[in-house]
Order: C-alpha cells, then sequence, then structure tokens
C-alpha cells in the first residue's frame, strides 16, 4: 500500500530499490538533525533527556568537528557548575585530561536509579569505556529558576562513583 502511495508521487520509472533506500535516508535525516539541533537548555527537556543529550555528545565527541561533545556538555552545565569549572576551556582540559576522559567515545552505556525530587534530579551512568571497562557516574542536575535558563534542567555535579558486582 506504501509503494503504491509513493509512486503515484513520483516520476515513472523513478521507484527502484536504490532510489527508495535513498529517499528513507533523506526523510530519517530530518529525524537526526532534530537530536543534533538539542544542545541547548530548554524547559521542554526532563533531566533524564539532558544527561543522555550530553552522554550522546560526550559518545561523539568529535562529531561534526573536534571537542563538539564536551561542548555541548559545558552548554548544559549549570552556572554554579560553571563557576567552578569554566571556562570552557578549562573545562575541555579537566575531561580530557582527568578520570572524565573515559567518557569521551565510550563503548555502552546504561542509566539507573533517576530520582527527581523537586528541582533536583540524579541519575546514575554505566559506561563501557573504549578500553572495555565498566565506569560510573552520577549527575546531579537542578531546574533553573530566576536565571536565563528559567525551568531549565541543568548538570550540577557529574561524580565518579563505585561499582559493586553481585
Amino acid at each position: 500500500m506504501q509503494l503504491k502511495l509513493i509512486k503515484q508521487f513520483l516520476p515513472k520509472g523513478f521507484v527502484n530499490e536504490y532510489n527508495l533506500v535513498l529517499l528513507c535516508l533523506f526523510f530519517s535525516s530530518f529525524s537526526l538533525a532534530a537530536d543534533l539541533e538539542k544542545n541547548q537548555p530548554d524547559p521542554s527537556l526532563n533531566a533524564r533527556e539532558v544527561v543522555e543529550i550530553v552522554m550522546n555528545a560526550m559518545a561523539n565527541n568529535d562529531y561534526p568537528y573536534k571537542n563538539h561533545g564536551i561542548e555541548i556538555t559545558y552548554n548544559f552545565a549549570s552556572p554554579a557548575n560553571k563557576i567552578i569549572t569554566g571556562p570552557l576551556s578549562r573545562f575541555r582540559e579537566m575531561i580530557r585530561i582527568g578520570i572524565y576522559s573515559t567518557m569521551l567515545n565510550f563503548k555502552d552505556i546504561k542509566y539507573e536509579n533517576y530520582v527527581v525530587e523537586g528541582g533536583n534530579a540524579q541519575l546514575d551512568v554505566i559506561l563501557q569505556t573504549r578500553d572495555n571497562r565498566t565506569q560510573g557516574f552520577q549527575f546531579r542536575l537542578k531546574r533553573q529558576i530566576d536565571n536565563e535558563f528559567h525551568d531549565c534542567w541543568m548538570t550540577d555535579s557529574v561524580m565518579p562513583i563505585s561499582l559493586t558486582t553481585t
């Protein structure tokens, strides 16, 4: 049924497997573009979505250019966090050199223990690093009030956590 609908809107002889694949890729790029646009705090995002955006950026840190993922992560750092970790050049070094470097280009991720209480949230992320180690981090976020990011969830801190095996 869908193929018949597609054929009626396209020139005769245009519909073949190759062109259908190209059309699918073209239209799927719109949803990818929408995800790439989520690189700034927005009141429509919940705390978990913020962490997912940040971690997706870190997983693909150098796409579309070097340290782009770190920049997105910095965008979601709360003003209070930026006082301690900023400016961006300092933040970039902190991520690339220290314990947080395991977040860059990781292989796999799990999200656990999502808790929201009022204007505070926390979420644990468990990473399989690029060198096949397991590393955990706890994100603590705060819903911003009375600043330029009013009603946006932003990262107040990220701390390494110990992982236990069961």
